[in-house]
């Protein structure tokens, strides 16, 4: 179920990646993530602060919060389809 569904699967190489530092094993979602320096940003006037992590995967820059906002409503969608929630 990981490997069929984009977000899940880019997430769950991001914690690997981080886990064991080298992946040897098989990429759930076909290539190697790079993940960015974790920094912040303070946006527009007044807002709050934000974290910010750049990632890049298959030629496309995404933001990491994205990523993990992605993967969740994504385990949520599933788990729905299952019965579970």
């Amino acid at each position: 179920m990981i490997d069929s569904d984009h977000h899940l699967a880019l997430l769950a190489d991001m914690a690997n990646l981080d886990k064991h530092t080298v992946l040897t094993r098989r990429l759930h979602s076909g290539e190697l993530p790079v993940i960015g320096k974790v920094g912040g940003e303070q946006p527009g006037s007044g807002g709050g602060w934000r974290l910010r992590l750049e990632v890049t995967h298959k030629g496309q820059v995404y933001d990491g919060l994205d990523i993990g906002r992605q993967a969740i409503d994504a385990w949520r969608g599933h788990l729905k389809a299952w019965g579970l929630i």
